[in-house]
């Protein structure tokens, strides 16, 4: 299972079954015995444990003519987990080493899931993936500012929620509007009926300029009208002065849902095409100023991208960390306060 799993081979032929077979029992042979069983034994032994295993123990399954894979594909997972717990102590920690850096393969997610449960002590494996996160900042300089941008938000905020909670919202407010790991690591940002003011505030932000950035590469005065409707912050928050007044003023600027009478305007579309960009700019500018979020909101896909694995890598840590795992208390904390941090 392990070397196969390795070797990404799901289907396997045979010939190459009989092969790891057959090295197994020679190994085996030469433990017990000082005299080695000869190749063609070998062999026909092979094929006698490969029929066992297909028939007895429905393990493998022969999909093809002599072409086998396990007969689901968690058996092999599980089994390569067994593989790596069961390495003896001296090359362990080599292994463990090996397996964290895994942790953007989402290949291998279960594997790593299924070993942490399985260790007497999961420490150094979760802290192993730590650090491999941990590294994927250390060499994007534009990561670096976002969560250093994010981390000065969030001091600034002072609210009952578990800082690493706060830190993983305002990551993905512009990115992918994903709560789960926020949730995973504070179960009130589960509840909009909870969710602080302030946080809501810039949420509604975040989605305001989402649709405009939307507007703005395909103009459309169904949409528009709706957005119109979205900027209608002032009942539902209650907005510092001065944010209020530059908030007021960026929403004059917009073309009027309703035609002058003693001239031209353009229409909704061309307005979007002509002026959209320099709209969002300014109001990207305001959330910065005012808000203090945005900063790293305009970059590109291929960094999205990115940042969305390192995204995901987190959240899969704290997956482990909340399953069936021995780790230590210090070890739990420790990671869970660092997490979308600049590494020290």
């Amino acid at each position: 299972a392990a070397t196969t799993f390795e070797q990404g081979n799901y289907f396997f032929e045979t010939p190459n079954v009989l092969n790891l077979i057959e090295d197994y029992l020679r190994n085996l042979s030469q433990n017990l015995s000082p005299t080695t069983t000869d190749l063609e034994t070998l062999w026909l032994n092979s094929e006698a444990v490969l029929k066992a295993i297909e028939l007895q123990h429905g393990l493998l399954v022969e999909r093809a003519r002599d072409i086998y894979s396990f007969s689901h594909l968690t058996f092999q997972e599980y089994l390569t987990a067994r593989k790596i717990v069961a390495t003896p102590a001296k090359q362990l920690t080599l292994e463990l080493e090996r397996l964290g850096t895994r942790i953007y393969d989402k290949n291998w997610r279960e594997v790593i899931a299924l070993t942490v449960s399985m260790l007497p002590k999961a420490n150094f494996l979760l802290q192993r993936m730590k650090m491999i996160l941990d590294d994927s900042v250390q060499q994007d300089p534009d990561l670096i500012n976002c969560l250093e941008q994010i981390e000065t938000k969030v001091k600034g905020l002072k609210l009952a929620y578990q800082p690493a909670a706060i830190r993983a919202y305002y990551f993905t407010l512009f990115l992918y509007r994903d709560l789960n790991l926020a949730i995973a690591l504070d179960v009130k940002f589960g509840s909009q009926q909870t969710l602080s003011k302030e946080l809501a505030l810039d949420s509604a932000l975040a989605r305001i300029y989402g649709d405009a950035t939307k507007l703005q590469e395909n103009p459309d005065a169904k949409k528009y009208l709706h957005f119109c409707f979205g900027l209608d912050l002032e009942q539902k928050f209650s907005l510092a002065p001065d944010f209020a007044q530059a908030f007021k003023t960026l929403k004059a600027d917009l073309p009027s849902l309703e035609p002058s009478r003693t001239e031209t305007p353009l229409s909704i579309a061309d307005w979007w095409i002509e002026k959209g960009q320099d709209w969002l700019t300014k109001f990207w500018q305001m959330l910065i100023q005012y808000r203090g979020i945005g900063q790293y909101w305009r970059v590109s896909s291929d960094k999205i991208h990115l940042w969305y694995q390192y995204y995901q890598g987190n959240l899969f840590l704290v997956e482990c960390l909340h399953s069936d795992c021995a780790v230590d208390p210090e070890v739990r904390q420790s990671l869970e306060a660092n997490l979308m941090t600049v590494p020290h």
